[in-house]
C-alpha cells in the first residue's frame, strides 16, 4: 500500500495578540527607561559641576601657596568670572557655563607676594567686615573667596543671582549648604577664613607675627615644595622630582603624588585638566 506524504511547509508566525503583548512590553520599558536615563545624565552633571567647583577652589588655593595672592576675577562680562586660563583649570562646567568667581580684592594684588606678607593681609582681613560674604541664617560671614556653577538651569539663583555682578553686585552669596529644589540648583564652595588663618599658621608660623617666610612648620616646607611642584607641572606629576631638600620625599602613584616630611605628608591629585584635590595628612 502506497502513502504520501505531504510536506509542511507552513511556517507558523505571530499572532495580533503576541504583537501586542510584545509592543505593550517595550512601552513599559521605555516608558521607565527614558526617565531613568534622563535621571542619571542629570547626576552625572551634577557631579561633574561639583568637580568643577572643588577643581577650581583647590587651583586658586594652590595658585596663593605659589603667588602670595589670590587672582583678581575677570570682569568683562555681566558677572565676576574665574581666570581658569591663569590657574589652569576647566573654563565651564557641565553645561557650558562659565565658573562664577568673586574674591577679597584686599587678597588680590597685581604681582606676586611673600607669603608673610599675604598672611599679613589675611590677619587684617579676618577681623574686617569685608565682601564676599556668605549667608548663614541670616547673618552674613566674610570668606576669601568663592566659586559657583550655575547649575543645570543656566541661571544663580537666589541671593546668588545679584551677588557676582560687574555692575550693581552685593557680594552676598547663598550658604554651600544652601538645599536643592526646583529652583535653587547652584554650586557653591567658598574659602573661609578659619581655613586661610590655618593654613598661614603652618606656612609662615602663629599668625602675623610669624617666622617671615622661613617655613618653620612641616607644613610650611612641604607648601613651598608643593607649590614648586603644582606651578612646574600643571598637567600631571612627574615620575621623579627634585625637592631640594633632602629630608622631603616624593612619591608618585598614577595621578597622584605625595611629598612627605617630619611625620606630614601633601598629597596632590590631578585631574583632566588641572589640579583636582589637595590632602594634608598627619595632623
Amino acid at each position: 500500500m502506497l502513502r504520501f506524504y505531504k510536506e509542511n511547509n507552513y511556517h507558523r508566525g505571530f499572532t495580533l495578540v503576541e504583537v501586542a503583548i510584545v509592543m505593550v512590553i517595550l512601552g513599559l520599558i521605555l516608558g521607565l527607561g527614558i526617565p531613568m536615563m534622563r535621571t542619571l545624565i542629570k547626576q552625572n552633571k551634577l557631579t561633574e559641576d561639583r568637580l568643577a567647583v572643588k577643581e577650581a577652589k583647590n587651583a586658586l588655593i594652590g595658585y596663593a601657596y605659589r603667588h602670595g595672592r589670590f587672582p583678581a576675577p575677570v570682569t568683562s562680562g555681566t558677572y565676576r568670572l574665574l581666570p581658569y586660563d591663569i590657574i589652569g583649570t576647566r573654563q565651564t562646567d557641565s553645561h557650558g557655563n562659565r565658573l562664577i568667581y568673586d574674591v577679597n580684592d584686599n587678597l588680590t594684588a597685581s604681582s606676586d607676594q611673600s607669603l608673610q606678607s599675604f598672611c599679613n593681609k589675611v590677619a587684617n582681613e579676618a577681623i574686617a567686615d569685608h565682601l564676599p560674604k556668605i549667608d548663614n541664617n541670616g547673618t552674613k560671614t566674610p570668606v576669601a573667596f568663592i566659586v559657583i556653577s550655575k547649575g543645570s538651569n543656566y541661571r544663580l539663583d537666589d541671593l546668588n543671582a545679584t551677588g557676582a555682578k560687574v555692575s550693581g553686585g552685593t557680594g552676598i552669596y547663598d550658604n554651600p549648604s544652601h538645599p536643592y529644589d526646583n529652583n535653587y540648583d547652584d554650586i557653591v564652595a567658598s574659602y573661609s577664613f578659619g581655613e586661610l588663618e590655618k593654613w598661614c599658621d603652618e606656612t609662615v608660623g602663629s599668625g602675623s607675627g610669624g617666622s617671615s617666610g622661613s617655613y618653620s612648620t612641616a607644613y610650611g616646607a612641604l607648601t613651598a615644595v608643593a607649590a614648586n611642584l603644582i606651578d612646574s607641572n600643571p598637567n600631571g606629576p612627574p615620575d621623579s622630582f627634585n625637592t631640594g631638600n633632602s629630608a622631603i620625599t616624593y612619591s608618585k602613584d598614577d595621578k597622584k603624588a605625595t611629598l612627605t616630611y617630619h611625620g606630614k605628608a601633601i598629597t596632590i591629585e590631578w585631574g583632566g585638566s588641572g589640579i583636582d584635590n589637595i590632602e594634608y595628612k598627619g595632623g
